[in-house]
């Protein structure tokens, strides 16, 4: 058989070798296949969780850096001429798919929607320039993902804002906002006391202005 520098290898041996470099090749080419996938989903999935338009074209030609490097080798039928360049071309076809999914990785918002009695408010939703990123459930709460960066977030009960709040998002983690309580609402039992309130003040008032003007005429 033919020979290596330093080695000589039977036909049968060099076979070996070549199938041994075909699998190794393929496993890399699967492997790349499926992080493009990956890295694809999270493109897909880029604009609706509010990544900038820059954000996204910048990591569409890292993938398509990647998909490119894939393709090159799938042109080669047998996968195993120069098997190391093509070990090389498919690690940087993972690696750049990795960077697409890196680049593209959310963070959360959870919290919690109590109104002023502290009871969780259902069906509220929480909202960003207009537009809903998520309504709470029965137990009030809401968990929703979206692109890196400081928020201000609005609720709403119905058409009416109730509450807002901040919230500082970062990649893969959850940014926890707690209870969102709404300001107490005013009762009929309220409204009675400070009527009451109000009509004890007058009458001390009405008690110490006829109290002064009796003093007043008795010094008279």
């Amino acid at each position: 058989g033919e020979g290596t520098p330093g080695d000589t290898m039977t036909d049968e041996e060099a076979l070996e070798h070549i199938e041994g470099w075909k699998e190794d090749t393929t496993a890399l080419f699967e492997n790349a296949t499926a992080d493009l996938a990956t890295a694809k989903e999270s493109l897909d999935a880029a604009e609706a969780l509010g990544f900038s338009e820059a954000d996204f074209n910048a990591s569409n030609v890292t993938y398509n850096n990647a998909k490119l490097a894939r393709d090159w080798i799938n042109s080669d039928g047998t996968m195993v001429h120069n098997h190391e360049w093509a070990e090389e071309l498919l690690t940087y076809s993972s690696d750049n798919s990795a960077t697409v999914v890196a680049d593209l990785t959310p963070g959360g918002v959870k919290g919690v929607v109590k109104d002023g009695d502290g009871k969780a408010v259902s069906g509220a939703e929480v909202r960003k320039d207009d537009v809903v990123w998520d309504t709470t459930g029965a137990d009030g709460s809401f968990n929703f993902s979206i692109a890196p960066g400081t928020y201000t977030f609005d609720v709403y009960d119905g058409n009416t804002k109730e509450k807002s709040f901040d919230s500082t998002v970062t990649a893969g983690q959850a940014s926890d906002a707690g209870d969102i309580k709404f300001e107490a609402e005013e009762t009929s039992d309220d409204m009675t006391m400070w009527y009451i309130i109000i009509g004890v003040v007058i009458v001390v008032v009405l008690v110490l202005v006829v109290a002064m003007s009796r003093k007043g005429g008795a010094e008279e």
